[in-house]
C-alpha cells in the first residue's frame, strides 16, 4: 500500500520487522495515518479509502488479538484464514491500486 508512505518516504516500519513491539508501534502508527486520511480524503477517492482503512483496522484488530506476535498468529489456522480474508480480496487490492495511482496523479 504505497499511499500509506510517509512524506519522508519510508514506511510507518519495515516489513522485515517482527518484534511484537516493533510491529505493534508501526501498526498504530498506520492505523493513524489511515484514519487521517479517511478523515480528509477527497470525494474522489473516499470510497477507496473507506474499503481500505476498514481492511486495514480490522487487521490491526487481528493483530491485537495474538499481541502483535505475527508468528504466533501465523500459526493459528483460524487467523490466517481471517488474514487472507481482510488482505486478499480484490476489493482491497483495486481500491489500494486505485489509491496509488490517484496518488500518483494528484500528489506526484
Amino acid at each position: 500500500m504505497t499511499f500509506l508512505t510517509p512524506a519522508s518516504g519510508g514506511p510507518p516500519f519495515s516489513g522485515a520487522d517482527s518484534d511484537p513491539a516493533t510491529l505493534k508501534a508501526g501498526f498504530e502508527k498506520m492505523g493513524s495515518m489511515i484514519d487521517d486520511l479517511a478523515a480528509k480524503a477527497p470525494a474522489e477517492v473516499e470510497a477507496d479509502v473507506d474499503i481500505v482503512a476498514k481492511a486495514t483496522n480490522a487487521l490491526i484488530d487481528l493483530l491485537d488479538k495474538y499481541d502483535y506476535d505475527f508468528m504466533t498468529m501465523l500459526s493459528d489456522e483460524a487467523a490466517s484464514a481471517e488474514l487472507e480474508t481482510l488482505m486478499g480480496g480484490a476489493d482491497v487490492g483495486e481500491a489500494s491500486a486505485r489509491l496509488d495511482e490517484w496518488g500518483q496523479t494528484n500528489c506526484g
